[in-house]
């Protein structure tokens, strides 16, 4: 996903989850160039389905921390750039992240092949892209395996499978018997120093994610949604467990969501700047969690930014950029007034770069 002039990675999926990030982690894709008239969405390249920002999680590679990523882009009378029909490339994130706290870095390793040679705004920069993702936590460490397909310049499909290890370390593993337990911060802080309600474990996790974006002179709006499966080992088989990239409890053996929707402005300087609007679910099944509905959404909005110091197609190092985001939460079951202040944003700090090793 290239524009004509510096894009901007994206910020918080989390983006990837960890300690540290969205929610989604904010992520540090790539843009794709706007296509004429388009309806407006948005959604950063090279994050992989996943991460979690959103939910508390790094901003949309986003999930998450949870996470969270900034829009990219180029104006519209920038000339078309020639990417070579192959590639070989690698994208890196890091990202820090407070209210819920958590770190992370994340890699991704990728052959890309162009699927059209086209000009036209529509067709431009389309591409297959499959790789490997390694990322580590202080929490947790995982691996696995990404594939994305950009069709049109306005649509990006991804999915992406991991296998996750928790080292039982600052009590980020924990499952409950009832998806109506109790997972604020000082339940959790509690909850880990009991070996047998925090422990290490492994498990898999399976992101599906659909990314729309456009723009209009240097507005751009992108839309990233990602869907999530986990199959994690608990005690005494428990159906839910603390995710802190979405920051909610989800269900073992089921699905959550994250939606990131950002609108910003993209200078001709290499800054972006604008706003993102997250939410997030977990998807209960059986009726006897219905009840818990009005625990299992949360919902944050505010101010994101991020810089491209400079780009330069092919190099080795490119797109080096820092972004940061500050999100208010408008509902949640305790960071929205009832234990945790609501004056107290989600906050994410990170660094984003890629280059091409062949």
């Amino acid at each position: 996903m290239s524009w004509r002039r510096r894009p901007v990675l994206s910020i918080l999926v989390l983006v990837a989850r960890s300690a540290a990030a969205q929610e989604s982690p904010p992520t540090a894709p790539e843009a794709s160039p706007p296509a004429a008239q388009e309806s407006p969405a948005g959604a950063p390249q090279g994050s992989p389905p996943a991460a979690r920002e959103s939910p508390a999680g790094v901003p949309q590679q986003a999930p998450p921390v949870a996470a969270q990523e900034p829009p990219t882009g180029a104006p519209e009378d920038a000339p078309p750039t020639t990417t070579p029909q192959n590639r070989l490339m690698y994208e890196t994130r890091d990202v820090a992240r407070l209210n819920p706290k958590g770190l992370q870095i994340e890699l991704i390793g990728s052959y890309r092949r162009r699927l059209s040679d086209s000009d036209a705004l529509l067709w431009r920069d389309t591409f297959v892209d499959v790789g490997a993702i390694l990322g580590v936590t202080p929490a947790f460490g995982k691996a696995g395996a990404v594939v994305r397909v950009r069709p049109l310049a306005v649509l990006e499909l991804g999915a992406q499978y991991e296998w996750l290890t928790y080292f039982g370390t600052f009590g980020f593993f924990q499952s409950f018997p009832s998806a109506a337990g109790d997972f604020s911060d000082p339940e959790l802080a509690r909850r880990s120093k009991d070996d047998k309600l925090s422990y290490k474990t492994s498990g898999t996790q399976l992101t599906l994610s659909g990314l729309l974006q456009a723009k209009l002179g240097k507005i751009a709006v992108r839309n990233n949604a990602r869907f999530y499966r986990f199959d994690m080992k608990t005690h005494s088989d428990d159906p839910a467990f603390y995710d802190m990239i979405i920051d909610l409890l989800v269900p073992n053996h089921g699905w959550a969501m994250t939606n990131d929707l950002d609108v910003v402005y993209m200078s001709d300087t290499g800054l972006t700047a604008g706003i993102r609007y997250t939410a997030s679910r977990a998807l209960y099944r059986g009726a006897a969690d219905r009840k818990t509905d009005a625990g299992a959404a949360t919902h944050r909005a505010g101010p994101l930014a991020a810089y491209t110091f400079f780009d330069e197609p092919g190099g080795r190092f490119n797109k080096p950029s820092v972004f940061v985001a500050s999100a208010w939460w408008l509902a949640h079951p305790y960071r929205a007034g009832k234990v945790s202040s609501q004056a107290f944003p989600c906050l994410v700090l990170g660094f984003a770069a890629q280059g091409d090793l062949l």
